[in-house]
Parts: C-alpha cells; sequence; structure tokens
C-alpha cells in the first residue's frame, strides 16, 4: 500500500501545481467492500457537479496508478469545498503537504457518515488559503475557456 500512497501523493502534487490548493483528499475503506477504496478530494477548483472535474481527476490516477491499483479503487468522489463533510474532515485532522495518516479507528467517520468505514488514509487534509482558493479556481475556468 505504502508505493500506491506514494504515487497518490504525486497526483495530489501534481493537481496542487497544474490548478491550485487540494483541501482534502482521502482514502476510504468502506466496509461492505472487500478491499477497494474510495478516493475523496475536495478543492476550491473542483466541482462535484461538473464532469469535466472528474474527467481531470479520473486523467491523473489513471496515468500514474497501475492497473492493479486502479482496480483497488471502487470511485473517485469530488467534495465541493463548503461540503459539511469537509468541514468534519477539516476539524478532525490536520494533515500538511508531504505527510499522511492512517487511521485504524474510524468509528467517528462511520457515525458521521451513517455507513461502516473500516480504514483510512489521510493525504491531505487542511483549510482553505483564500489567495490559493481564488487563484486555483481562476486557472480551471480560463483552461475551461481555452477548450472552447
Amino acid at each position: 500500500m505504502k508505493k500506491t500512497l506514494d504515487k497518490l501523493k504525486s497526483i495530489l502534487c501534481e493537481l496542487e501545481k497544474e490548478h491550485g490548493q487540494v483541501l482534502v483528499f482521502v482514502l476510504f475503506l468502506r466496509g461492505e467492500s472487500p478491499a477497494r477504496w474510495d478516493l475523496v478530494i475536495a478543492a476550491p477548483w473542483l466541482d462535484s457537479g461538473n464532469a469535466k472535474s472528474y474527467h481531470l481527476v479520473a486523467k491523473k490516477v489513471q496515468n500514474l496508478l497501475s492497473s492493479e491499483e486502479i482496480i483497488q479503487l471502487s470511485r473517485v468522489v469530488i467534495l465541493d469545498a463548503d461540503d459539511p463533510v469537509v468541514a468534519f474532515l477539516q476539524d478532525s485532522y490536520s494533515v500538511p503537504n508531504g505527510t499522511f495518516k492512517n487511521i485504524e479507528n474510524c468509528e467517528p467517520f462511520s457515525q458521521r457518515f451513517n455507513f461502516t468505514i473500516r480504514k483510512a488514509y489521510l493525504l491531505r487534509c487542511i483549510h482553505a488559503t483564500h489567495s490559493k482558493e481564488k487563484s486555483g479556481r481562476k486557472r480551471l475556468l480560463s483552461k475551461e475557456k481555452k477548450r472552447e
């Protein structure tokens, strides 16, 4: 798993370098899932209702993870920066650049989300820095305009 986590950290760094700050980047192993993880990401420049946001993240995942690693992922979940789940995670943990937290006791997550989470890896969990938030959203919007 360490190799996969290192690759996911690389994906996180690339996304930030290209688009702006990422607030939450977490892997959750659900109770009903034998060995497939949910990748949960929140950033001011991502929009949970926009397919382009999912495509952008999925493309990075597909480019950097092996096919064996990709099949360990169940789904990519994008949360808006103002989603209450993001606030809950930010208030629960602080995980800055270059580190991660391996969460064995996921009972607080399970209670909050109303489904069983067996394990979690938090690769990023920080509060927004407003200047980066605005510049990241502007960069994503300008890239979308160039493509149109």
